[in-house]
């Protein structure tokens, strides 16, 4: 399933445990402090980024599990 929504929304589904794979769109526009999704660490591992000309990045995050975390290719967000 696909979902799109704010801040608030993925916070939530992340809390829960409802998010296995995660693309994180990053645009380089300046809006004061943002909006944080991360309310507590959470382990993702980076699976891909891709980087466009003008500025913006996508990476793309799959939900670890306790046995699957290791400490090479781990982002704890």
């Amino acid at each position: 399933m696909i979902v799109y929504g704010g801040a608030n929304f993925v916070s939530n589904l992340i809390a829960y445990g409802l998010i296995e794979e995660l693309f994180l769109l990053v645009n380089p526009v300046a809006i004061g402090r943002g909006l944080r999704i991360f309310q507590e660490r959470t382990d993702f591992e980076l699976v891909a980024s891709t980087a466009y000309s003008n500025g913006i990045i996508i990476y793309q995050f799959r939900q670890q599990t306790k046995k699957e975390s290791v400490l090479t290719n781990s982002v704890v967000c």
